[in-house]
């Protein structure tokens, strides 16, 4: 089978869990298939105008379409002028260069089904071409910005987050197929009635387990540190609630607390200067997955303060398989990750005193012992061959009709 994926972003530009998902799941299915992704990059302005670069990494072919005047980095950061902010909303409903050159690899690829993500920056119009051209098109829904203008923080782009919301409707009728990775995403997308109730299905994403998660609870029983180390993985914004983290853990005097964050972002800067003189909190940036899981073997427990819905909880099973219990917001799909598995607690994601005293509670090995259990029970229910089994089930349903 040839899959043709797509996707605003792909290595080595990973801007969320979104991405990581998606190498993943590449990865995964290109011995068994043939695989390829269409993504968008920045690229000089000189080179704009021509043909999509091909690259190879981990053996799957990408075919890299110039953004354009589309800004990545705007999109990546939530970043930019107002100005820029609105160019990109008009590219987020078409843009010309991506879409020609989407064509342009669609005859060459000649793809049997394609399964697209993110296509912000790129434009809905890719569903269509598919449709016109007889391929089955499966989209994934990460989130729910191209879907649901109240999802627009900003009053300024309101207006162009409901042409974006119009236009996503409108040409989602040309999907053969649209898949959540949880309970709470799929009622949302039901009640939006973005998609019939018969294309809609719900597949949890997952993780590649790779280390042996009994030995890795065993060692934290028997070592029982002194000091409690706290993790934070994602994006450095102020809806990932990342500052409401950082003010919590500073207001605990104590000094066998530690908090390691890893991201990137546009409160970069901010966040450098708020932990400056907390020798306490370390922060190491962006980290690729091999250096990521090392950290990870060197911490005890995950927090995920996210203030707003997140589609999914995936950090909560990246950390659990390493074997760390996890403190989360009671926000969409994390809150339901942790009160489905047990991996974990969550608190009123506005509270900062509840999420304080969630820190005060975890940093006692006794009482974050209780969830180890739950993560040897539950933990490979999100092994990444079960999810790609469900995809590949998917793929070959769409492919019969």
């Amino acid at each position: 089978m040839k899959i043709l994926f797509i996707n605003t972003f792909y290595y080595p530009n990973m801007a969320g869990g979104a991405e990581f998902f998606l190498k993943d799941l590449i990865e995964f299915l290109n011995p068994r298939h043939e695989c390829a992704i269409f993504s968008i990059y920045d690229m000089e302005k000189d080179m704009r105008e021509k043909n999509t670069q091909i690259d190879f990494y981990n053996g799957i072919k990408i075919y890299k379409s110039s953004s354009g005047a589309y800004s990545l980095d705007a999109r990546r950061n939530a970043s930019g002028s107002s100005l820029t902010k609105i160019r990109n909303k008009i590219l987020d409903i078409n843009n010309p260069i991506a879409i020609r050159n989407f064509r342009k690899v669609l005859a060459e690829f000649q793809p049997d089904i394609i399964h697209s993500q993110n296509v912000l920056g790129i434009g809905p119009k890719v569903w269509k071409i598919a449709y016109e051209n007889g391929i089955p098109c499966i989209l994934t829904v990460h989130d729910l910005l191209a879907m649901d203008s109240a999802q627009a923080t900003n009053p300024i782009l309101y207006f162009p987050h409901r042409i974006i919301q119009y236009y996503y409707q409108r040409y989602s009728k040309y999907l053969s197929a649209v898949v959540t990775p949880s309970k709470m995403m799929y009622d949302r997308v039901a009640k939006l009635h973005f998609s019939s109730l018969e294309k809609l299905h719900c597949i949890s994403n997952a993780t590649t387990i790779n280390v042996d998660v009994a030995k890795i609870i065993q060692e934290k029983k028997s070592q029982q540190n002194k000091i409690t180390r706290f993790i934070y993985v994602g994006a450095l914004l102020k809806h990932k609630g990342i500052l409401k983290l950082i003010e919590a853990f500073s207001s605990i005097k104590d000094d066998k607390i530690q908090l390691t964050l890893c991201g990137k972002g546009a409160l970069e800067n901010e966040v450098r200067t708020k932990i400056q003189n907390d020798t306490r909190i370390q922060y190491k940036g962006w980290l690729n997955t091999k250096e990521l899981n090392v950290v990870f073997l060197q911490q005890d427990v995950l927090v995920a303060p996210s203030l707003i819905d997140e589609s999914f909880g995936l950090t909560i099973i990246e950390g659990a398989k390493y074997g760390l219990p996890s403190i989360g917001s009671n926000r969409g799909g994390i809150k339901e990750t942790i009160d489905k598995t047990g991996f974990g607690e969550t608190y009123p994601s506005d509270d900062i005193s509840a999420l304080r005293k969630k820190i005060i509670d975890f940093s006692s090995f006794s009482y974050r012992e209780q969830f180890f259990q739950p993560i040897l029970e539950h933990i490979y229910d999100y092994s990444l061959d079960k999810m790609a089994d469900a995809y590949e089930q998917l793929y070959e349903d769409e492919l019969k009709k």
